[in-house]
């Protein structure tokens, strides 16, 4: 079986490793799963700022995505969560 590897970020991810002790993302073979990843912007256009870089980024392909309306968050300052799995190949 394979071992897994976790990973934080430096900074930010430091610190919430420390406060709630959790990994933002885990490898395991050739499967990478990226925990949900907060975004802190107070700006309200989030949805068109992510459907232009999903544009950009990726013009010949459309991610799949969800937008789910939630009371709150993890943090009273996050605007966003995001979390991936990936296939290394």
């Amino acid at each position: 079986m394979t071992t897994p590897s976790f990973f934080i970020t430096p900074g930010y991810g430091t610190r919430l490793h420390e406060a709630l002790h959790y990994s933002q993302a885990m490898r395991i073979g050739d499967r990478v799963d990226i925990s949900g990843q907060g975004g802190w912007n107070d700006d309200p256009v989030i949805n068109e700022t992510m459907a232009r870089l999903y544009r950009h980024y990726m013009p010949d392909r459309a991610p799949i995505w969800t937008q789910l309306g939630v009371e709150a968050l993890g943090l009273p300052t996050m605007r966003i969560e995001i979390r991936v799995t990936a296939i290394i190949a």
